[in-house]
């Protein structure tokens, strides 16, 4: 998901032009915070009546989200913006073709996803966090909302801590976890560590789910993969994303890509990553699709001329609305 807070009626009546199930518009801060699990990136304008409140915000709370701050070209930012890597700054007019590529950018590598796969994590084990915000992303591109994703990594529960572990703290009573409505669909979680004692979805349950009416669906395997439950699920899948990093070992990747082929013979494979491609993915051979969730850095953009749509409401920063 990508949420634009611009605090400006022009940009906003720009970005509702593109129709896009992948965009969330926000008045305020205090609505974009409901969106910030699901956001892939987030803009945020330095009209919007509480931006002050949101650089706080961003300051107590770091995050590897792409945040893109608009601001006037004269607006004196808080030191501690520098060296963010994941903050950057759009100074003076902004120009409306940037502004759509901006928004209609899909995450990098992910075009053909699916609308069913899975998530089979390895050595290293990185946090699930930013991939699931990209394929999030890219199936409300694709596929629009009504989504469905399944935590099956139990006791670990790395996807579930990753987007929802404030609401997974308050659980307090053992018994079975409750499905939580996010920004962007239905999440199934998995008990975290230190909730023993909860009961594990059956295979039936497991199996209503997959043949649930969802526009798209993610199962998030984790490492451990020798279950009937994951069997089950292989079983109806036909891609299966391997979340790894750069020094994921070739081993690592080769036994557990066999041990899937095991379950499910005619799996398409992605070698998924947040580094560039890892040296040996290529000699994996053609049924191993390597893709890299590096994205091409944003810096202080210049203005631009924008389109002839966009003259219409090209303003200075701070004018009225």
């Amino acid at each position: 998901m990508i949420v634009v807070a611009s605090g400006h009626a022009g940009v906003d009546g720009f970005v509702r032009q593109l129709e896009s199930h992948d965009v969330e518009l926000a008045n305020t801060w205090a609505e974009v915070i409901p969106l910030w699990q699901g956001a892939r990136k987030v803009l945020l304008g330095e009209n919007l009546r509480d931006f002050e409140t949101a650089l706080e915000w961003l300051r107590q709370h770091p995050s590897d989200r792409t945040v893109l701050l608009w601001v006037s070209a004269d607006t004196s930012l808080p030191e501690w913006l520098t060296g963010q890597s994941a903050i950057h700054v759009w100074r003076g007019e902004i120009d409306g073709d940037a502004l759509r590529a901006w928004c209609r950018e899909s995450p990098q590598g992910l075009e053909g996803l699916p609308p069913m796969w899975s998530v089979v994590s390895l050595f290293p084990y990185p946090s699930a966090g930013s991939l699931v915000r990209a394929l999030t992303s890219s199936a409300l591109g694709r596929y629009g909302r009504n989504g469905l994703w399944v935590d099956n990594d139990w006791g670990l529960a790395s996807l579930s801590l990753a987007v929802a572990a404030a609401r997974l703290q308050r659980v307090e009573v053992p018994g079975k976890l409750r499905p939580l409505q996010t920004g962007w669909g239905l999440l199934i979680p998995a008990a975290p560590p230190w909730l023993p004692g909860m009961a594990r979805p059956g295979l039936d349950e497991i199996r209503g789910w997959l043949r649930g009416e969802w526009n798209w669906q993610g199962w998030w395997l984790g490492g451990k993969l020798a279950d009937e439950r994951t069997a089950e699920i292989l079983s109806h899948t036909s891609t299966v994303l391997f979340w790894g990093t750069a020094m994921t070992p070739q081993s690592a990747f080769a036994r557990t890509r066999e041990l899937v082929h095991l379950y499910q013979p005619h799996v398409e494979c992605w070698m998924v990553s947040e580094d560039s491609e890892p040296p040996w993915v290529s000699q994996e051979g053609q049924l191993v699709r390597a893709v890299s969730l590096t994205a091409p850095a944003v810096g202080e953009t210049p203005q631009g001329s924008g389109s002839k749509w966009w003259d219409k409401f090209r303003q200075k920063k701070g004018a009225a609305h």
